[in-house]
């Protein structure tokens, strides 16, 4: 149909994995108590706390952290819990599915959760190695975000200042580009933001607020203004492309 795709589950699911995604926080509880391994894997790499964080569930997530999961476990796309959690924090509206509420249904909210990560060693700076599974429909698939790209990196696309500005403070580097040279001001700035064949442009809609708030956080770091990518495009043609519409469907 040309809609979106997803991968259909491969079975070899753990007991901590279906607490996870039903946020069973007192399953979950028991299962740690009893020696469950928190770290396994499903066939695509996944672990109990990805699975969590996919799902909005923040707290069972923050109960694995407590209870000794690894936070720098990667699927096999190179996607951690905290590039998960910046996804997200972001995922855009499409149909056929309800939008995600703003914050966890639970206690842990989204930035909570980015510091308790941290706290518990997680890598800010952990790259993909290729664009992440569509484990929800989404239009906003990664296309640009791919090999190399960091939870820095998905923030600053989506102008998602909050998580930025954690990230920042805790260790994320700025200066690390994706695959094809591209960084975390081009992404803020609007490189690559067009909807490409097929996509509603409409449904490109990162918050231009929050947007400018990641230019200037990038730029007070001493961000090159004039650094281009593979294509010769900096952050100025990205600001420039935005402006004359890209995003809202005028253009």
């Amino acid at each position: 149909s040309g809609g979106p795709n997803m991968p259909f589950p491969r079975g070899g699911w753990t007991a901590a994995m279906y607490a996870a995604r039903q946020n069973a926080t007192a399953a979950l509880r028991v299962l740690a108590d009893k020696g469950a391994n928190l770290n396994l894997q499903d066939p695509q790499g996944a672990t109990a706390m990805q699975i969590a964080i996919i799902n909005l569930h923040y707290d069972a997530a923050a109960l694995l952290l407590e209870k000794g999961a690894d936070p720098n476990v990667a699927d096999e796309t190179g996607m951690t819990a905290l590039y998960a959690l910046a996804n997200m924090d972001t995922l855009g509206w499409i149909q056929g599915r309800p939008a995600p509420p703003l914050e966890s249904n639970g206690e842990v909210d989204a930035a909570a959760l980015v510091n308790k990560l941290l706290d518990r060693g997680a890598n800010p700076n952990a790259r993909l190695a290729k664009a992440i599974l569509k484990r929800h429909h989404d239009f906003q698939a990664e296309r640009v975000l791919t090999e190399g790209a960091t939870p820095l990196m998905r923030a600053a696309r989506y102008g998602d200042a909050r998580l930025a500005r954690i990230l920042l403070a805790r260790g994320a580097d700025p200066t690390l580009t994706a695959k094809d040279g591209t960084n975390a001001l081009m992404f803020a700035a609007g490189v690559n933001l067009a909807a490409v064949r097929g996509e509603d442009p409409s449904l490109l809609h990162p918050s231009e607020e929050g947007s400018i708030e990641i230019i200037n956080l990038l730029l007070d770091r001493g961000m090159d203004v004039n650094a281009a990518n593979e294509q010769g495009l900096t952050a100025l043609h990205g600001a420039v492309q935005r402006g004359q519409g890209v995003g809202n469907g005028s253009g």
